[in-house]
C-alpha cells in the first residue's frame, strides 16, 4: 500500500501524545508525555501505527508496559535469509521471545518497486523464515527515517516505560545474539550493558528522489546568514518548501500586495508550520546574489530562511524544475502535495487549501498540479 487510509492517518497523527497504559496512570494530573519524533537511546520511542502484511493495524504505544523488539526487514536482503537460516543469529529468536511475552514487530520500509516491497515477497519471505510475528509494511519510509534505520537487519528494543534501549545489529563476536542478551538483561531488570551496536546489512530501500505519498529525502542547506537547516529535526510538524528566484516575474507577483505567496509562509508560521525558500541557482545564473536574496527577504518581510542549494542536489532530486514550486510534507515527513503555488486563474492557492483539509483529517484533494513559472537556474 503506497497510502494508508486517511483514516488511520489522520487519526495517528491527531492523537496526540503517546498515551500510557491505565495501569501507569498516576492520578488525574498526571501529564502526558510529549510525543516524539526522533529515536533516541534512553528517551521514548517514537510512536507509529502501521498495517501489517493482513491488513491489521499495530500502533506502538499501544504495547506499553511490554518489551518490544523493531527489526528491520527485506525478505531478499542475503544478509536477513542467512541471519534467519537454521543456524542464524535470528533464526526462531523472534518467535521464541513471542512466546515469552515480548512484542516483535518485523518492519519492511522499502519504498513501492524497491527490492523486497511486495506484499507477495514479504508473504513468501516471512513463511520461507517461518516467522510467526507480525510483519509490518512501512511503503512510505516514514517510521524507518524516524528510527534512521539503514540496514536490514537492524534491531531496536523497546522496555516496558517505552524507552528506546538499545539500537544496532543482530549479531556480534561474542556468543549468542546481542539482542538475545539485551532482552535477558531486561527481563531481569538489569540495564543494557552494550545499548548501541553496528547494524551491518543491505541497505533499507527508501526512494532516494521525492515522490508524492513517500517521505522526503531529508537535506542540510545553510540560509543567507550561514545557519544551517537540516529537513529531518522539522519532523513533528507541515513543512512547506518553496523553490524560490527572487528576480523571476512569477515569484515576485506571487509575493507582491494580492500574490498568492504574499504573506502565506508568515500566516501558516503562524499556525505552526515551517516554510523553507530553497534557491536551487548556481553560482553567476540569475537571481543567486547574496544581496539580491537578501533585498527581496526584507522587501518582502519574509519571516521564514531562504536556503541555497548552490549545487542544485536539492532541487534536483525533488524534481523542481520551476520557481516557484511548492511541496508540503506532513508531520510524519511524508510528501502530501507537490506542484503549483495556485491555479492559472489565481483562484486556488494550493498550499492554503491542502493545508485546510488536512487539519480536517481530509484527504488532500488536489495531491499533484503542474507548476508554472521560471526554470530553475541550474548549472548547464
Amino acid at each position: 500500500m503506497l497510502i494508508q487510509s486517511v483514516a488511520l492517518v489522520a487519526a495517528f497523527l491527531t492523537t496526540g501524545p503517546m498515551q500510557k497504559a491505565p495501569i501507569a496512570q498516576a492520578g488525574p494530573e498526571a501529564e502526558k508525555p510529549a510525543r516524539t519524533w526522533q529515536a533516541k537511546l534512553g528517551q521514548a520511542a517514537p510512536d507509529f501505527e502501521l498495517l501489517d502484511s493482513n491488513g491489521k493495524s499495530w500502533q506502538l504505544c499501544a504495547q506499553r508496559g511490554k518489551l518490544v523488539v523493531l527489526e528491520w526487514y527485506n525478505p531478499e536482503c542475503p544478509v536477513v535469509r542467512r541471519a534467519h537460516a537454521p543456524e542464524g543469529p535470528l533464526a526462531n529468536l523472534g518467535n521464541e521471545a513471542t512466546d515469552r511475552g515480548v512484542v516483535w514487530l518485523a518492519i519492511n520500509s522499502s519504498a513501492p518497486g524497491a527490492q523486497g516491497a511486495s506484499l507477495e515477497a514479504n508473504r513468501e519471505g516471512i513463511k520461507r523464515m517461518g516467522i510467526r510475528y507480525p510483519l509490518l509494511l512501512d511503503s512510505t519510509g516514514w517510521v524507518g527515517r524516524m528510527y534512521a534505520a539503514t540496514n536490514t537487519p537492524q534491531l531496536f528494543i523497546i522496555d516496558a516505560e517505552g524507552l528506546l534501549a538499545y539500537s544496532g545489529g543482530h549479531e556480534d563476536k561474542q556468543p549468542g545474539s546481542p539482542v538475545e542478551r539485551a532482552l535477558a538483561e531486561l527481563a531481569d531488570g538489569r540495564s543494557v550493558a552494550t545499548p548501541r551496536t553496528k547494524a551491518v546489512g543491505c541497505s533499507v530501500k527508501y526512494s532516494n528522489k521525492a515522490k508524492l505519498g513517500l517521505v522526503a529525502p531529508t537535506f542540510k542547506l545553510n540560509d543567507l546568514k550561514g545557519k544551517p537547516h537540516t529537513l529531518s529535526d522539522l519532523r513533528g510538524s507541515f513543512v512547506v518548501l518553496e523553490w524560490f528566484n527572487p528576480l523571476c516575474p512569477v515569484v515576485k507577483r506571487a509575493h507582491s500586495r494580492g500574490g498568492a505567496l504574499e504573506a502565506g509562509a508568515a500566516r501558516q508560521q503562524k499556525l505552526g508550520v515551517q516554510w523553507l525558500a530553497i534557491n536551487s541557482g548556481a553560482p553567476q545564473r540569475q537571481g543567486t546574489r547574496l544581496a539580491d536574496n537578501l533585498e527581496a527577504q526584507e522587501r518582502w518581510q519574509l519571516s521564514h530562511p531562504i536556503l541555497l542549494d548552490a549545487e542544485g542536489k536539492v532541487g534536483q532530486s525533488y524534481g523542481a524544475k520551476t520557481t516557484p514550486q511548492m511541496v508540503l510534507i506532513d508531520p510524519r515527513g511524508v510528501i502530501v502535495y507537490t506542484g503549483a503555488h495556485q491555479d492559472r486563474a489565481g483562484e486556488v492557492f494550493y498550499i492554503d487549501q491542502a493545508l485546510t483539509e488536512l487539519r480536517a483529517g481530509q484527504e488532500v484533494s488536489q495531491a499533484s498540479t503542474r507548476s508554472f513559472g521560471c526554470s530553475v537556474k541550474y548549472d548547464k
